[in-house]
């Protein structure tokens, strides 16, 4: 009898990870374009969301030590996981008639706690989703969004490379984000703006306090 639960346990176990492996699977091939797209972001330049795949490579580390930590949790699928899985598949299914690839990206992100809940359970998804939610920080933001903290930021670049020029016995003349000198002009691009370093910024100090939650409680 013992035997025969035994036998029972180890198929059940095989089935589960043969459905999770053809689950990931599947996950690849519908989104090999988005994946391939983020990866070129993210190598495209260190000033543009450079900071993505390192991002992405600390949270698998921390999903995958989370879940070594509480694999005693006892795994109990949630339907609940169709709550994220629905909207991100039909978010996917609009970017392919749209190929913007950043809905995509963010249906990417939206399926694994769904994925989460309907194979790990409820308690186990509590375990990595603070890790989960990081992702949303390698999406690259659309200029659109951005273009006036870009301009913000290309202006106190601008005055501040104005004034340490002076303070150098540089003599210089700056308009909008033009800096004029004696021999020739610079402009201040949206690349100099600072914009992805202080993205990568807050990402990585958010990082920081998880990591360290002793120093927030000092």
């Amino acid at each position: 009898m013992t035997s025969l639960s035994s036998d029972i346990t180890v198929h059940s176990e095989l089935k589960d990870n043969l459905l999770r492996g053809l689950t990931l699977l599947l996950l690849i091939l519908v989104y090999a374009p988005t994946i391939y797209w983020l990866y070129q972001r993210w190598t495209m330049s260190v000033w543009n969301n450079g900071h993505g795949l390192l991002i992405t490579a600390i949270v698998g580390y921390l999903v995958w030590k989370e879940l070594k930590k509480n694999k005693h949790i006892p795994i109990q699928s949630s339907a609940w996981g169709f709550a994220s899985l629905i909207p991100a598949l039909f978010l996917h299914i609009l970017d392919t008639g749209i190929g913007s690839q950043l809905l995509s990206a963010i249906s990417l992100i939206l399926v694994l706690p769904g994925l989460s809940l309907l194979y790990l359970g409820p308690e186990r998804t509590k375990t990595i989703l603070f890790p989960l939610f990081m992702l949303f920080f390698t999406l690259p933001i659309p200029l659109a969004f951005t273009e006036s903290i870009h301009l913000a930021l290309r202006h106190i670049a601008t005055d501040s490379v104005g004034w340490l020029l002076n303070k150098v016995g540089i003599p210089n003349f700056t308009t909008g984000t033009l800096i004029e000198i004696p021999n020739g002009s610079l402009q201040v691009a949206d690349a100099c703006s600072g914009f992805s370093t202080l993205y990568a910024t807050v990402t990585v100090a958010i990082l920081t306090a998880y990591f360290c939650p002793h120093i927030l409680q000092n």
